[in-house]
Formats: structure tokens, sequence, C-alpha cells
């Protein structure tokens, strides 16, 4: 068994299922399976490296999907409307939190600070990997939320938790559920050039 990939919609156009499945797929979901499956390191040596491409990702998917608003307002919009929040039981009021937390303080501190707060908020990525090609491929299948994940992330007394796993699976289905919004598919067949570059 080996890496899973997303299961796009049908409706998705063409030229946004190539990018999706020839670059996403390839050049950075499938390093962050490599990564899950690699033996645990002392002390998540590869938290930082996941939550830096997942983070990515999920800029990158706004800036392809949404053509209004400046960048954090792309990156909460896509969390708000397509991160699976309902699946960890997080409603209301309580998913914009969960979006500008993610954005905030994890987003922006880990791609323009190396994870430093300069508010003194301990921010903290938490984790660990899949013991077996197996346990991850069936992860990767599995359309509902599995029992035992924690919320993606979480205010602590003193700063805030990033868990790895529950990111991975969350932004795959973030993905899957943008593929079927038809002006956010609009919008990246728009945005992505004609000819093939990737």
């Amino acid at each position: 068994m080996a890496y899973v990939p997303l299961k796009i919609a049908p409706t998705t156009p063409p030229s946004v299922q190539d990018f999706l499945t020839q670059k996403l797929d390839r050049h950075f979901l499938r390093p962050v399976h490599a990564l899950l499956l690699a033996p645990t390191p002392p002390a998540g040596e590869f938290h930082g490296t996941i939550a830096n491409v997942l983070l990515e990702v999920v800029s990158g998917i706004s800036e392809l999907t949404r053509t209004r608003g400046r960048s954090g307002e792309k990156f909460r919009w896509l969390l708000v409307q397509h991160y699976p929040w309902a699946d960890e039981q997080v409603t209301g009021a309580d998913v914009m939190t969960c979006a500008d937390l993610i954005y905030s303080s994890f987003r922006n501190q880990f791609v323009n600070a190396l994870g430093v707060d300069g508010d003194g908020n301990r921010l903290t990525l938490a984790g660990e990997g899949f013991a077996s090609e197996e346990a991850l491929t069936a992860f990767e299948e599995s359309r509902v939320r599995l029992f035992g994940l924690a919320r993606t992330v979480e205010l602590t007394g003193g700063g805030a938790i990033l868990r790895i796993r529950e990111l991975y699976w969350g932004v795959r289905r973030m993905i899957e559920s943008c593929t079927g919004d038809v002006a956010a598919m609009a919008a990246a067949e728009a945005y992505l050039p004609r000819t093939r570059y990737w």
C-alpha cells in the first residue's frame, strides 16, 4: 500500500485536476506522507517541516481559489468554508477562532519567525508518525474522522497547540471539499497558467 491520492470532484476543471494530481499531490502531500512514515525522530524533529508544508498548501490553495481579499482573509476563508471543523465538533464562532489561530499563531509565526511568537506565547506542534504504511494508508482513505483524534488546534494556558496528524487529515479533506465548490474551481482555472509548467 502507498500514498492515497486526493479524491477530486469529477466536476473539477481538467487543468485544476492536473495541477492537483501532478503538482500538489506529488510535490507537497506525498513528501508529507513519507515524513509521517519516517522512524520517529527525537522530540518531533519533522513536525516543523510537516506543519510548514501543510500550512503553505492551505495558503496556496486559498490564493488559487479566492479572487477577493488579502492573503490572510483568503487563508481564513478557505479554512472556515472547507476545513472539516464539524467532524471535530467545532461550530459557530469557534470555527473563525480556530482559523484565525492557525493563520496568526502558526502560519505567520512559522513562515516569518521560525515558530517564535514575539508575544511570549508558547507554540507547540504535537503528534506522532505512523507505525506502518498500512496504518497511514487507512488514515488517508478514511472519509470520516477517526476515533481518538484530538482537535486540530487548541489554546492552552500559555499558548497554542497544532496537531500534525489532525492537520494532515483535515487539509486533505479541505482540498477535496474545495474541488466541489464551483466558484472556487472557476477561480483556480482562471488563475492557473494556460500551459502546464509542472
